[in-house]
């Protein structure tokens, strides 16, 4: 059976939409002979929005308008892993120094940024996750980078490939109180529980920059220099911004983001 028949067959109560494999329903602008329903037919069956995404069927993005497109299953975009690295810094808050300390040979990073990527980049290469990693740190400048502009917008599992972090970008951002992650970033790399560990960030809630973040991660000083960061246990805002802020001579470790 292909994929779309297969689909077909998934789908047909419409209230067992997607369920059983874990597909979305999507909009197509063009008729086909064989649409299901229409996002009409649902308006219609008095089936809610909310209904859907708890059905795992958030991407019917045509249900507001009330245009009556066709609505087919799809394989949802592939999710994107995040985890907790498995070392804490060995120099603070100089994620420079500490990339040096860590790749071997060493690279001229030019600024701590750049270090924090080569970090979770190591640690995924070393655990053999596909893709691109960043780190969740923000830095200031004439222009200020924030961490939710580096990351892309992808749904994020844990490394056990189950566990939901945030469906989308929006979702991870989105901090109603008392939960903002779906679940706290508490795996490395390898899909093991982390231990409990602050996280350098940089970072608020809303994914922009704070206003302490070891002088661009370039700073192990314990006197003048400051972080703000998370907590690897936390799915409240203190995933990213607990309070107190630290000195930038505590060793922490790195959230990294597949993009």
């Amino acid at each position: 059976m292909n994929t779309y028949t297969d689909c077909l067959v998934r789908c047909q109560p419409i209230l067992g939409f997607c369920l059983a494999a874990g597909l979305i329903i999507s909009p197509v602008e063009t008729a086909r002979s064989q649409s299901i329903v229409t996002d009409g037919d649902i308006v219609a069956g008095g089936i809610s929005l909310q209904d859907l995404k708890e059905a795992h069927c958030d991407h019917l993005e045509s249900l507001h308008a009330g245009s009556a497109l066709p609505l087919f299953c799809t394989q949802p975009t592939p999710a994107r892993f995040v985890f907790v690295t498995s070392r804490a810094s060995t120099a603070g808050g100089d994620l420079v120094q500490w990339a040096n300390d860590l790749l071997s040979p060493q690279t001229p990073f030019i600024f701590g940024l750049d270090a924090g990527d080569a970090i979770c980049q190591e640690h995924a290469d070393e655990a053999g996750l596909p893709g691109t990693y960043r780190a969740w740190l923000s830095v200031s400048g004439i222009n200020n980078i924030d961490a939710k502009d580096r990351i892309g917008d992808h749904r994020w599992v844990l490394t056990d490939s189950t566990t939901v972090i945030a469906d989308d970008l929006a979702d991870l951002l989105n901090c109603n109180n008392p939960a903002c992650l779906q679940n706290p970033i508490n795996r490395t790399e390898f899909g093991l529980l982390a231990v409990s560990s602050r996280t350098y960030t940089g970072t608020t809630t809303t994914g922009e920059l704070s206003s302490y973040a070891c002088d661009n991660w370039y700073s192990d000083d314990g006197v003048i220099t400051f972080f703000t960061g998370g907590h690897n246990t936390l799915n409240d805002s203190g995933w990213t911004d607990l309070q107190p802020i630290e000195y930038c001579n505590q060793s922490a470790r790195l959230y990294c983001f597949g993009t």
